[in-house]
């Protein structure tokens, strides 16, 4: 189910984009965009399997041991914590295989065909707590994201950042200057 509402969520995005891009909310909506986005072929396919290991003391004084320092670093920035922090946790999620692009992690797919004619574009997704930065349809980053308490939820939709400013002054408060 949440599955279907991340993708629903996507075509709705590209559905308020402008002519050009409303062409490619339509190629989305015609097909299933599930089959028809595809792994990138320069990349060999692969299967990573996680397992869930939880920490006691003797477990957590073997983990310099066990993994390498770049490994413990895969493993803090996959569960989102610094690797100064990964002794104090109760549990870690650790990856059967390590490689050092961490975009093979991602759990977006590599290429976006749908997009490609837009040059840039990021998606967020509200399940994963995770965005994705596509430059002509090739995934180029990916990482965390909080998008706000059940209280104050970060807004859905559309949103446009096509310009950037030194200065800007609030249209709500003039008194609010924004670096």
């Amino acid at each position: 189910m949440i599955k279907w509402l991340t993708l629903l969520g996507i075509v709705l995005l590209f559905y308020a984009c402008n002519e050009t891009e409303k062409s490619v909310a339509e190629t989305i909506k015609a097909n299933d965009t599930l089959q028809t986005i595809v792994k990138d072929s320069t990349l060999e396919e692969f299967n990573i399997t996680y397992q869930l290991l939880f920490l006691n003391d003797s477990i957590r004084k073997n983990l310099k041991n066990k993994y390498s320092k770049e490994e413990l670093s895969l493993i803090s920035a996959l569960n989102r914590i610094d690797v100064a922090k990964i002794y104090k946790v109760d549990s870690i999620v650790v990856p059967d295989t390590f490689f050092t692009d961490l975009l093979r992690y991602s759990p977006f797919p590599d290429s976006f065909p749908q997009v490609k004619e837009i040059k840039k574009i990021i998606l967020v997704s509200y399940p994963i707590q995770a965005f994705a930065f596509y430059f002509n349809g090739k995934l180029q980053r990916w990482g965390p994201v909080n998008m706000g308490k059940k209280s104050t939820p970060t807004p859905t939709g559309l949103l446009h950042t096509n310009w950037k400013s030194k200065r800007q002054i609030s249209t709500e408060n003039p008194e609010w200057i924004l670096p």
